[in-house]
C-alpha cells in the first residue's frame, strides 16, 4: 500500500495473485482427478493465469513504452497527470490496473469469481465435512478481502493519472515492439471480459 516504485509495486502484488490461483489449485486436489469440481478448479487457475499474464505483460509493455533508452518510468508519481499528456496511454493503463483490481467487466473481475465460486461451491458440496467446508470458505472470504485490499493501490495508479498535476514531461519512446504488445495485451484482456467463455469453460457463467 505504501509502495512508489511501480515495477516493485507489480511484483509484490504477484505475490497476490499467486495465491489467487493456488485457491484453484485446492479445489482441483479436493476432489477426485477428473471430477467436475476437480475440472473446475483447473480451469479457473487457468483463466486466471491467462488473465493476470496479459495484464502484467501489458503494464510492463506500457511503462517501456512511456520510458526512453535514458530514463526509465518507475515511479508512481512519475504519471501523475498522463491522462491530460497522453489520454490514450493512460486509458489503457487504466484497464490494466482496473483489470488486476477485479473491476468489472474486465477480464480480472471474472478470473477473480471463478476462482472464489469454484472455492465457494467446494464448501458447499463438502457440507457434511465441517472442517473440509470452513477451510474452503476461510479461502474463499480471504481472498475476496485482499482483492478489496489490492484494489487500493491499483486505483491510486489510476487516481495519480486522471487527478494530479503534471509533474514532468513523458516521452514516448519505448519502441514499435511494447507498442504492439501493449495493443494486444489490452486488446485480450477487453475481449476476454467482455467474452469470458471465448477462454472456454473457466468460468462458472
Amino acid at each position: 500500500l505504501w509502495q512508489t516504485n511501480i515495477r516493485r509495486l507489480m511484483a509484490y502484488s504477484s505475490i497476490a495473485h499467486a495465491g489467487y490461483m493456488l485457491i484453484g489449485v485446492a479445489v482441483a486436489f479436493a476432489f477426485h482427478e477428473g471430477s467436475s469440481s476437480a475440472s473446475g478448479g483447473v480451469s479457473a487457475t487457468l483463466f486466471y493465469l491467462l488473465v493476470y499474464v496479459c495484464a502484467s505483460l501489458g503494464t510492463f509493455a506500457t511503462l517501456i513504452v512511456l520510458g526512453s533508452t535514458e530514463h526509465e518510468i518507475s515511479g508512481v508519481d512519475e504519471l501523475a497527470g498522463l491522462a491530460r499528456q497522453r489520454p490514450f496511454l493512460a486509458a489503457i493503463m487504466a484497464v490494466f490496473m482496473f483489470s488486476l483490481a477485479g473491476i468489472p467487466p474486465l477480464a480480472g473481475f471474472w478470473g477473480k469469481l471463478a476462482l472464489f465460486s469454484s472455492a465457494v461451491n467446494t464448501a458447499t458440496a463438502a457440507s457434511d465435512n465441517e472442517s473440509f467446508a470452513w477451510w474452503f470458505s476461510v479461502l474463499a472470504v480471504g481472498g475476496a478481502l485482499n482483492a478489496a485490499i489490492a484494489a487500493a493501490y491499483y486505483l491510486r495508479i489510476v487516481a495519480r493519472m486522471y487527478f494530479r498535476p503534471v509533474q514532468t514531461e513523458i516521452p514516448v519512446n519505448g519502441g514499435i515492439g511494447a507498442s504492439a504488445a501493449m495493443v494486444l495485451c489490452v486488446a485480450l484482456v477487453l475481449g476476454l471480459g467482455l467474452y469470458p467463455r471465448s477462454a472456454g469453460r473457466a468460468t462458472p457463467f
